[in-house]
């Protein structure tokens, strides 16, 4: 189902929730996100925006709301457009990892660095940072660092167990399952992931047919 909305008004929870009920129909849905950051409650005032949010941030903000609203186990993916002062963008919403995997192949490709915009969203100079209590200067991790941080945590933790564990939870916090090639790498190299090379994680969809234990 595709929604050409005029503003963000008109995908309310109610109409959220029956597309989402939907269980064999994924959608897309366009939003005019500035506007909401602009005029706040007299707009869409079942989305309430957090304090100090930054403008190339607003149509990720949204979507965020959306996810909340989602039930458990649909994926929810968007993409930012800018034009000219104005930022909109696409929400998109399928109940099959494969819906998903098909929308993040085309945004990663639009979008390299970051997969959701047409726009730099890691601009180099906003990528510096000052620790004033450890008087030193340093660079913020960017979305791909942060992630497979987090990554490498929840599988030595055991709260990831599988390559297929790993793969939903790429797709559902809006990455490719390429992303973990780099992790499974440097914990392999550290001795804490010790699968043999026959039974090495994998990050290709064939983890939902033959998932693979994470032997640490």
């Amino acid at each position: 189902m595709f929604i050409d909305q005029s503003g963000v008004k008109h995908i309310t929870r109610d109409v959220f929730n029956v597309l989402t009920k939907a269980a064999t129909t994924d959608f897309i849905f366009f939003t005019a996100s500035s506007f909401k950051w602009r005029f706040g409650d007299l707009l869409a005032p079942e989305i309430e925006f957090p304090e100090n949010v930054l403008y190339t941030d607003v149509h990720r903000v949204l979507a965020d709301k959306y996810r909340e609203w989602a039930p458990k186990g649909m994926f929810i993916g968007h993409f930012s457009i800018k034009k000219k002062s104005n930022i909109y963008g696409l929400v998109f919403g399928s109940h099959h990892w494969r819906g998903m995997q098909k929308f993040l192949q085309v945004v990663w490709k639009l979008d390299p660095a970051c997969g959701e915009a047409d726009y730099e969203m890691e601009a180099d100079t906003a990528q510096g940072a000052m620790y004033f209590d450890e008087g030193r200067t340093g660079f913020k991790k960017r979305k791909v660092e942060v992630f497979q941080q987090q990554l490498s945590e929840l599988i030595t933790s055991g709260v990831l167990t599988t390559d297929k564990a790993v793969f939903l939870h790429c797709l559902t916090n809006g990455f490719l399952s390429g992303v973990a090639k780099d992790v499974y790498a440097r914990l392999h190299k550290s001795n804490i992931l010790r699968n043999s090379r026959p039974t090495f994680p994998r990050c290709s969809a064939d983890v939902m047919k033959e998932p693979r234990k994470l032997q640490l």
